[in-house]
């Protein structure tokens, strides 16, 4: 557990400056090779270690035709890139590792603190998430490359990238909700485009099994995921932190429509555990985003007292750090920690 401590200290020191400072790009892009070795390179860390091993197996064993009939074409054609390469399981991780951490980081420079964001979603989203579930987090890489420059991205580029992220892990077409709820110009042609679009991609789908699995196992059977309250809960409660202190956020310049839709989406997530907690947990995912905005935002709307809200956000960021590692159900398949360059 400590390695990870260890590593968390470094952007928890960094985040002790003032905000909208941005003169950290270098040390930025090393902490970012430091997490790319961390979570790309690993060896045998991650509850599903084994079953990502199974799937590659698979995929090798298959033909590169077979990626038209594949539910998630994208994951698959990486699968089948790493095995071309000589890469093995561990070119699937380096990866995904990749295309995540590259989507965290371009989004977190986009925020009143990068070191800041990059915290906020570190002891989970980074640390459990991509550590794990790696399909999920290469998906989520891509769509935060979009969420960074959504506002000045057309709409046919937003469905072209959520359709390209939804080909590695099907789940990101949740984004699609942002696309047809948007404040831009044509409300009724968004709407269309989206629609027809979310519809070709359920029938994509639906062809290839994939809407009976999740129908099953998220609806019908509901898989229950323990610790889905606290999952959306990352993203619910600075939601409504934002929402307490949206005008002063506005009036330091860090307002934004889309953060806006997002607490929404993120608070009305809550309610959705009832009906199905691991699909729920899965969907929150996308609106973590929340958490590298709002967090620095609130420390931004405090002026001369950042440092005290800084100190704030931190104690909270530790907090879920040390309750994931000491009281989570899958800690123990975190530690203890190997990596490739030392461990084969």
């Amino acid at each position: 557990m400590w390695i990870y401590l260890l590593i968390l200290l470094i952007p928890v020191a960094m985040s002790f400056q003032p905000p909208r400072r941005r003169d950290r790009n270098v040390a930025l892009l090393a902490f970012f090779v430091l997490l790319w070795v961390f979570t790309g390179l690993r060896h045998e860390v991650g509850p599903d270690w084994t079953g990502y091993g199974y799937i590659y197996q698979d995929a090798v064993a298959r033909a590169w035709s077979d990626i038209a009939g594949d539910r998630e074409p994208g994951f698959f054609l990486i699968n089948k890139v790493s095995e071309a390469l000589g890469w093995g399981l561990y070119g699937v991780n380096a990866i995904c590792a990749a295309l995540f951490l590259a989507g965290i980081f371009k989004y977190a420079t986009r925020t009143a603190n990068p070191w800041l964001a990059t915290t906020a979603v570190l002891p989970f989203l980074v640390f459990i998430i991509s550590m794990s579930g790696v399909r999920q987090a290469a998906a989520l890489g891509i769509v935060y490359i979009l969420l960074a420059q959504w506002d000045r991205t057309s709409l046919l580029r937003k469905l072209f990238v959520i359709m390209l992220a939804a080909t590695v892990h099907n789940s990101a077409l949740f984004m699609l909700l942002f696309v047809l709820w948007d404040g831009s110009r044509y409300p009724w042609l968004r709407i269309t485009i989206g629609l027809i679009s979310l519809f070709v991609a359920v029938r994509i789908l639906d062809q290839s099994g994939a809407t009976d699995v999740y129908v099953e196992r998220y609806v019908e059977e509901n898989v229950e995921s323990g610790g889905a309250i606290y999952h959306v809960a990352l993203s619910a409660l600075p939601a409504i932190l934002f929402l307490v202190f949206r005008r002063q956020i506005a009036a330091h310049g860090w307002y934004t429509p889309l953060i806006m839709r997002a607490s929404l989406v993120a608070i009305a997530l809550v309610p959705m555990i009832l009906v199905s907690s691991t699909g729920t947990s899965r969907l929150a995912l996308y609106v973590s985003f929340v958490q590298m905005w709002i967090f620095p935002a609130f420390v931004a709307a405090h002026g001369r007292r950042w440092e005290s809200a800084t100190g704030l956000c931190v104690v909270y960021f530790l907090a879920i750090f040390f309750v994931y590692f000491t009281l989570g159900s899958h800690a123990s398949s975190y530690v203890p920690y190997g990596n490739v360059l030392w461990s084969r």
